[in-house]
């Protein structure tokens, strides 16, 4: 959603894989309802350090229990640098793959290449606890603004967090609407778009373990 100057506040609700989006403020979240592959699949393309996408930010919220978000974002780095989420990313078509900007990349390889490029990302983590159906959202950029440096924050409901692999899906999602890792919308399409595409990849490569 746009509000004059592209105010982008994306919520994370569940829907068929857990996932979709809205408005919430950042002190006081208040949402709205609207968040058969392998593992060793050939390597990811792209500039994966060490095959690490993400880490804990040193501005992690306090309140973050530190083991269970390692434990996602250690499931989630094994299945990116296994080349399983590129694998089923890529696969099929996609109905929208629109940033921030418009749409600047033309295919889905195009696509995860963006979101992978600056990786590792350092993830500062927010949770906050809120009866509802929003698992979380982030913005684009930092404080909301229109332009200027990309947020690093994710905000994440724990009463609607599920297992460290819902979270790890969670986690790429919300990455992926940060202006850093692409920048990635889904104004009018949620299924189909970018960041759903992406979760979703990640629900499947770790479905194989579950």
């Amino acid at each position: 959603m746009r509000n004059g100057m592209l105010l982008l506040v994306l919520c994370f609700q569940l829907s068929a894989f857990g996932r979709a989006t809205k408005r919430a403020p950042e002190s006081t979240p208040s949402p709205a309802a609207e968040a058969s592959p392998s593992p060793s699949a050939s390597p990811a393309q792209g500039p994966i350090p060490q095959g690490v996408l993400a880490t804990i930010g040193k501005d992690t919220g306090s309140n973050v229990d530190r083991n269970f978000a390692q434990g996602a974002l250690d499931e989630l780095n094994r299945v990116v640098a296994s080349g399983c989420v590129r694998t089923e990313f890529t696969k099929g078509s996609v109905t929208s793959l629109h940033n921030i900007d418009g749409k600047q990349v033309q295919t889905k390889i195009e696509a995860y290449e963006r979101f992978v490029a600056g990786a590792p990302y350092a993830l500062d983590l927010r949770w906050y606890s809120k009866f509802g159906k929003t698992v979380g959202y982030t913005y684009t950029y930092k404080d909301a603004a229109e332009k200027g440096p990309s947020e690093t924050r994710i905000y994440s409901n724990t009463r609607m967090m599920g297992t460290k692999q819902d979270h790890a899906a969670h986690l790429a999602h919300e990455l992926s609407h940060q202006a850093r890792a692409g920048g990635f919308v889904h104004w009018t399409v949620h299924q189909g778009s970018t960041p759903y595409e992406i979760g979703n990849a990640v629900d499947r490569c770790l479905a194989v373990k579950r």
